[in-house]
């Protein structure tokens, strides 16, 4: 098990957390989408982290978003929690092929999170986007967008889960021990 450096990592999220405030919630791509970072960090920490380490990180980064956004307090964490712990635990049966299945996986990460996200403002009581055209069209621009975002990403997020950059990644159930 790798151990978080929770100083370093606890120090990206707040200037990650600044940079969305100031900037890119400013800024909205067509109208419709707007880049989130915090949410491409659950993401990316997801398919870097084992499970232990991406439950508790994105657990943390759902409370810097929470801070931030208005709505139930700990509905964040409690997304981002959850997103850490299916993405991380889905992660060994992901191989890392090349640079087009890396984009696939974040934008298939990013519509997981964005959809839960979604659905549970709805259950929460806070009013969820009116569904219908608009609604697939902006979720679909979001997943594009995340999943070109994600590769860049991982720069950030290695040195929150201190891991080194690797070209593929080998699910444990394909590994064959030597002394059997």
């Amino acid at each position: 098990m790798v151990k978080t450096p929770w100083p370093k990592s606890l120090a990206i999220l707040a200037a990650l957390s600044v940079v969305q405030v100031a900037v890119f919630d400013q800024f909205w791509i067509g109208g419709r989408v707007r880049i989130d970072l915090l949410l491409l960090a659950v993401v990316s920490i997801g398919l870097h982290a084992d499970v232990r380490q991406a439950t508790l990180l994105g657990f943390v980064v759902g409370l810097f978003v929470d801070v931030f956004r208005f709505g139930p307090f700990g509905m964040y964490a409690l997304i981002f929690c959850l997103a850490g712990w299916v993405l991380a635990s889905n992660g060994t049966r992901m191989l890392q092929v090349g640079p087009l299945f890396r984009i696939a996986q974040g934008a298939i990460g990013v519509l997981l999170v964005t959809t839960a996200t979604w659905t549970a403002a709805a259950v929460f009581g806070q009013r969820p986007p009116a569904f219908g055209n608009d609604s697939l069209i902006s979720i679909g621009l979001t997943a594009a967008i995340g999943g070109l975002l994600l590769a860049p990403f991982d720069v950030v997020t290695r040195q929150m889960v201190n891991t080194a950059p690797t070209g593929t990644r080998v699910p444990r159930t394909d590994m064959v021990r030597a002394d059997q």
